[in-house]
């Protein structure tokens, strides 16, 4: 565990210092990304450990695009593509691992640099979240948000029909990512709701969140493709990714930091260009969170894809905060907010597991 703690302490030492002197940290901003990029690659890339490590290893080595084997294990084309053409060319798992994460790492602290007001607490909070548990386990899915990430920016710059590509070319490498098509499709009329429908939305959708409902969406199953079919009766139906959240830890974390994006939406809309395009964008993911909360897997799965703009909302609310006692009680509370994701992780046995001992091919 000493190495997820030593990891921990070194950004928190560069997030510290960006806090405490913001203008001179942002003077050497990309050369600090850079060292922190190259010391999470060498920390991702080189692992033997994490989420469904030996499953991907596997699949690595069994899934062919050309004799369509990769559809005995339900896996998306897009990723079927990408392992194959790094099997063309001859790399082996570790060389995929090292050149995917690179990816990863590239993407994230892109997002929190182009976005955040604090990139450097912004790469804290995605160390303990995003990065263990994503980056360093359920590869498709990490490659979908990496993807979206991209989206999320080309919309936000106004660039509408990259945004929509890059969605598309997200649902080939994690079949979820099919949930951003009707939810972008119904973001300007989220755009045009004030608080109060907000707040009546969210009591309106409470009943969802409090009754498990899981068995009526088995009725829409008969009108997707087969595949797909299967998969999502297999998720209502399992007596371990179909059960219902309820109204549990994650579900008060979205309400607060949505009800905190309203407090300061007077002074974001002032200081932030975007910040209305966010606050959207997590009301929808809020609603999408509580829509599907009976199926455990789906709440998380569609929900993480609106939930990771954690890393540029939480930063967000320390940069907006006058006071600065209270600046200084907000940047402790993220803090401890990346404290409390990392202690969650790997104090759970069944989960720390994956981690711990920390295993690297370079020792």
């Amino acid at each position: 565990m000493s190495i997820y703690i030593f990891l921990f302490s070194l950004l928190f030492a560069f997030s510290l210092a960006e806090f405490v002197d913001k203008k001179l940290m942002d003077k050497y901003i990309k050369v600090i990304l850079i060292i922190v990029s190259f010391i999470l690659l060498l920390f991702a890339g080189t692992r033997e450990i994490g989420f469904d490590y030996d499953q991907y290893v596997d699949m690595y080595k069994t899934i062919s695009l050309k004799d369509r084997i990769y559809i005995i294990y339900t896996i998306e084309i897009g990723y079927a593509f990408f392992t194959s053409l790094f099997n063309f060319i001859g790399l082996g798992f570790h060389g995929f691992l090292f050149c995917l994460s690179a990816f990863l790492i590239f993407s994230r602290l892109y997002f929190c640099h182009k976005l955040s007001p604090y990139p450097l607490l912004s790469v804290l909070l995605y160390s303990t979240t995003l990065f263990l548990v994503s980056d360093m386990g359920q590869i498709r899915n990490a490659i979908a948000y990496s993807i979206v990430m991209f989206a999320y920016i080309a919309y936000i710059d106004n660039n509408k029909k990259k945004a929509w590509i890059l969605f598309f070319i997200a649902c080939f490498f994690h079949n979820s990512a099919f949930i951003l098509i009707p939810a972008f499709l119904l973001l300007k009329y989220i755009k045009q709701l004030s608080f109060k429908w907000v707040l009546i939305i969210l009591v309106a959708l409470l009943p969802l969140v409090i009754f498990d409902i899981r068995d009526n969406f088995s009725y829409i199953v008969p009108y997707m493709p087969t595949d797909l079919g299967l998969k999502f009766s297999a998720y209502i139906y399992s007596t371990t990714w179909g059960q219902q959240l309820g109204i549990n830890m994650s579900f008060m974390l979205r309400i607060a930091i949505l009800l905190s994006l309203f407090a300061y939406r007077r002074e974001g809309e002032k200081k932030i260009s975007y910040y209305n395009t966010i606050l959207s964008i997590y009301v929808m993911g809020v609603f999408i969170f509580m829509l599907f909360n009976s199926i455990q897997e789906f709440a998380i799965r569609f929900g993480n894809y609106f939930k990771f703009l954690d890393l540029i909302i939480l930063p967000i609310f320390v940069y907006l905060t006058k006071n600065k006692i209270l600046k200084v009680i907000v940047y402790i509370a993220v803090v401890l907010y990346a404290v409390w994701s990392l202690y969650k992780l790997l104090s759970d046995p069944g989960e720390s597991s994956y981690f711990i001992p920390y295993k690297t091919i370079l020792f």
